[in-house]
């Protein structure tokens, strides 16, 4: 387990996790935000993006070790008030995409 600090959503966090576990899962199972979702696998579908230092990143592909003091963004911190953010009233009006359809059968 390495010890890892960041900044999530404008809170900063302390986490322990092994350097190559997935920021995704990191988002998923030890910070419990879950907007992040698991689609391919592979980087291709961008259901698991977020803003890392300012730049859109696949999380699925990024080990927590290289987010290492990185400022990170999810879909659950671009709100800035109590009123949802456009990109967030999008998802809500027309449903998430579900990546899984957008992969060949």
């Amino acid at each position: 387990m390495t010890p890892i600090q960041l900044t999530i959503n404008g809170q900063t966090k302390f986490i322990e996790a092994p350097p190559m576990k997935r920021l995704l899962d990191v988002l998923r199972e030890d910070l419990h935000l879950t907007g992040a979702k698991e689609g391919c696998g592979e980087g291709e579908c961008g259901s698991c993006s977020v803003l890392m230092n300012d730049d859109l990143v696949n999380s699925c592909l990024v080990p927590i070790l290289q987010a290492e003091g990185a400022r990170i963004t999810t879909i659950e911190g671009v709100a800035i008030t109590e009123q949802l953010h456009p990109i967030q009233q999008c998802f809500l009006e027309n449903g998430e995409h579900n990546a899984a359809s957008a992969l060949p059968a």
